[in-house]
């Protein structure tokens, strides 16, 4: 019988010199794929699939939902605590915490419309965004600076396996803006 004709599961007899004439010894059923021999080429394809289903499995923390810690650009020192939620298909952020503010209970001052001296803390500083690649992207929202009350075009990716975040405001172009770096805030239990 030829490799290809036997069936998926087979009883291989055993062939040396010894067992002529005695009594057949059977192996135990050997696996074998339906359509493919299992050579190199094979074996390679099989590992490339396996490492290409488990990128998921990598990328299961990949959201920007939870609580961030922005860092201040200029001394780089910690500045407030940041809770992304979502609602619906929209993501929004807003400030639960400051970290060692300048004064206690500081108001937007410069902040535009309905924002305006209102209290930092509790304020919603991003709004709109929505998942523009799943699991890699957030956009098409906004974010509002509350140290000069300016609002910019906003976008979010995911780094290092979701433990960073890198937020980007822009006007017009994500090209003509800058951007920082949150780290992912532990939750209550300890778990990232």
């Amino acid at each position: 019988m030829a490799p290809r004709d036997r069936p998926f599961f087979v009883l291989k007899h055993n062939q040396s010199r010894q067992n002529e004439g005695k009594r057949l010894h059977w192996q135990k059923p050997v696996a074998r794929s339906l359509f493919f021999e299992w050579d190199q080429g094979m074996r390679i394809k099989y590992i490339f699939l396996a490492v290409l289903f488990s990128i998921p499995a990598f990328a299961e923390n990949m959201t920007v939902v939870g609580k961030w810690r922005t860092i201040d650009d200029k001394t780089g020192k910690p500045k407030s605590v940041i809770e992304i939620t979502q609602s619906g298909d929209q993501f929004s952020g807003k400030i639960i915490q400051l970290i060692d503010p300048s004064e206690p209970h500081p108001l937007c001052k410069d902040c535009p419309g309905d924002k305006a001296n209102q209290p930092i803390e509790g304020m919603e500083i991003l709004w709109g965004l929505h998942e523009t690649k799943v699991g890699q992207e957030w956009g098409d929202g906004k974010i509002m600076d509350p140290q000069n009350g300016k609002v910019y075009s906003c976008r979010l990716k995911p780094q290092d396996h979701g433990q960073k975040l890198e937020v980007r405001g822009f006007i017009g172009f994500s090209l003509l803006g800058r951007s920082q770096t949150w780290l992912r805030e532990p939750d209550a239990s300890g778990a990232n």
